[in-house]
């Protein structure tokens, strides 16, 4: 189909060639700030100092939600490395290229948090923020093994190894492209909080794939590893939904159509120009797992119509940049009324979004982190504050994130140490 990203379950195996991506260096100055700093910043509300042009366009003029980043190989982005690291001018793609005359090679991969069950759109839309994000280093080996060396900015929470998504992300990618007898090394750094609803282990098992894929071989396509980045939720969450994985690998605002058995097509939707999501989480979490299973087994026809019509609303409001639409399409009804009541203060706190302006507020992913949408940025530091304070009557500290939609998903670099 024109326009998708790929009909995506071990069935795109295509190697193209491409060339390597610039990433803008004002991509490097997206809401990257972690969770556990000043939820105040210097405008009033974290992150918000640093919220730049947002919407349909990204920042190096590309349009948002195009579909071309999908099929084209592995992207660089240009940061910086670190001292004592010179990074290679070009992705080397083979395994003979990782080690040679006692430099080893390493990929840094950075995956942003997403908004999932965006709209109406339970399991169905998701959006890719600019950040906070998580990073994976790769370097390969030859022993076979996936090591997870070291995890850092989880406040000790996550076990240094064994179980984690990256490790099951990267064995598959190994397996799928790898020569057998080729193993990893992995550093996980996390800037996203867990449970969260803003898919924190989404963004690790992105950076994991894409890092590791980076090693192997530089023209795999960011399609090819949708079904990887699937299996790090299907371990965390017990189902390999997308609407997470998908938005953080290609960017932009995407839709999740499943096929048969487990194959999903992924859908780029268009992006407004001037979109800005506003994230707010409080301060305790929700294990998605947990939310899961408190979902309806059956729903009612009333409530499947809505959400039909509540769809097609929404979807014609992103193509049309018709904010009111938008508004009267964001109505979720077949996961947030049982999901909810995990969220101390949610109706109070969707309401003061919508007082001070919102164009629609629900819940992010499994929650508790609570969205809202704005076409304005002044808006997007009220609603913000308001629905911190929101939080705040609600006997819960939280902390707001204000985000365009970033148009490219997760980048990687190579480094040379």
């Amino acid at each position: 189909m024109t326009g998708e990203y790929g009909s995506v379950a071990s069935q795109n195996n295509s190697r193209r060639a491409g060339v390597v991506r610039r990433a803008a260096d004002a991509r490097r100055r997206a809401v990257d700030a972690p969770w556990d700093a000043d939820p105040l910043g210097a405008d009033g509300v974290f992150g918000a100092g640093d919220v730049g042009r947002a919407g349909g366009r990204g920042r190096d003029g590309d349009r948002a939600g195009d579909g071309r980043g999908a099929e084209e190989p592995l992207g660089v982005a240009r940061g910086d490395p670190p001292p004592g690291a010179r990074r290679r001018a070009v992705l080397g793609g083979h395994r003979d290229a990782v080690r040679r005359c006692g430099v080893t090679t390493r990929a840094v991969a950075s995956a942003a948090a997403t908004v999932a069950n965006l709209g109406p759109g339970f399991d169905v839309i998701g959006a890719c923020l600019e950040g906070p994000r998580d990073s994976v280093t790769a370097e390969l080996t030859g022993d076979g093994l996936v090591t997870l060396v070291a995890v850092t900015g989880d406040g000790g929470k996550l076990a240094p190894s064994g179980g984690n998504v990256v490790e099951v992300v990267a064995r598959h990618v190994l397996d799928r492209f790898a020569a057998p007898g080729t193993g990893v090394k992995l550093w996980l750094d996390k800037g996203l909080p867990l449970g969260s609803g803003m898919g924190s282990s989404s963004a690790s098992s992105v950076a994991a794939a894409l890092a590791v894929a980076a090693l192997i071989d530089s023209e795999i396509p960011k399609a090819a590893l949708l079904d990887a980045c699937r299996e790090g939720e299907r371990l965390a969450a017990g189902t390999p939904h997308a609407d997470n994985v998908a938005p953080c690998l290609f960017g932009g605002i995407v839709a999740c159509l499943p096929g048969d058995g487990e194959v999903v097509h992924i859908l780029p939707l268009p992006v407004p120009d001037g979109l800005l999501v506003v994230a707010v989480k409080p301060e305790y979490d929700v294990k998605t797992s947990d939310a899961r299973a408190a979902l309806p087994k059956t729903v009612s026809m009333d409530d499947a119509v809505h959400t039909a019509a509540a769809t097609a609303a929404f979807v014609m409001g992103l193509a049309n940049g018709d904010y009111a639409l938008m508004a009267r399409g964001c109505d979720e009804r077949l996961a947030t009324p049982s999901r909810k009541g995990f969220v101390r203060g949610y109706e109070g706190v969707v309401a003061a979004a919508r007082r001070v302006g919102a164009v629609g507020a629900g819940l992010s992913g499994s929650g508790p982190t609570i969205y809202a949408l704005s076409d304005d940025r002044e808006t997007a530091i009220e609603i913000a504050e308001a629905m911190v304070d929101a939080f705040s009557e609600a006997g819960a500290t939280a902390k707001a994130v204000i985000s365009g939609v970033d148009p490219h998903g997760a980048q990687v670099s190579l480094l040379d140490v």
